[in-house]
């Protein structure tokens, strides 16, 4: 038994030491562009975390057993003490990854509001985009990243990355995309800058 623990301990470090180094390189992926950002984002946010949290519990669990074994204090409160630490990271991180939703209306500009009718709250003139002229806004060679969602224009630029969010492409109407996912839940979008409507 002992043997299989020393075993599956080994497998978990390397698999951490992979994960870091991936983890490393898809960001500088996702930043840089130096790999695809498609690839690099999967990767990064997605794949990476699960293994990367599986590997860092099972090797630091045993790390902590042999040194608390070691000084004679293994007992049944360090053991239950450990295994509720470990149960709260995991179901932390898994809330931060599937649940939590950042308030983006902190700070969130006047002017850059409009209405369900598509007209600004201030009374200021709009920008008016067609599916041809949105289209300019891909976020490619230059030009910033616009999406339309229930008729409003925004600015994605800082979270599209080469004009691309999880298969989203800027410059388009992405509102059936945008209601369907599930994390887009709220008044996420309000955080982004609104330079228009969409017609």
């Amino acid at each position: 038994m002992k043997n299989i623990a020393v075993k599956i301990d080994k497998i978990s470090s390397w698999i951490l030491f992979f994960v870091i180094m991936v983890y490393a390189v898809t960001g500088f992926g996702m930043t840089k562009g130096f790999i695809d950002s498609s690839f690099s984002r999967a990767w990064h946010l997605g794949y990476l975390g699960g293994i990367g949290l599986a590997a860092f519990v099972v090797h630091t669990f045993r790390a902590f057993y042999l040194e608390l074994r070691n000084k004679n204090l293994w007992n049944i409160f360090t053991k239950m003490f450990l295994i509720l630490f470990y149960l709260f990271l995991v179901i932390f991180f898994c809330y931060l990854q599937f649940f939590y939703q950042e308030n983006r209306l902190v700070g969130v500009e006047q002017k850059n509001k409009i209405d369900q009718t598509g007209n600004s709250v201030n009374g200021e003139n709009e920008n008016v985009f067609t599916a041809e002229t949105l289209k300019l806004y891909n976020g490619l060679n230059g030009h910033p990243a616009y999406v339309a969602v229930n008729g409003i224009v925004y600015d994605v630029s800082s979270l599209f990355v080469n004009g691309e969010h999880y298969g989203c492409k800027a410059g388009m109407d992405v509102s059936s995309e945008f209601n369907s996912e599930r994390k887009h839940k709220g008044n996420i979008l309000s955080g982004y800058k609104v330079v228009g409507v969409y017609k």
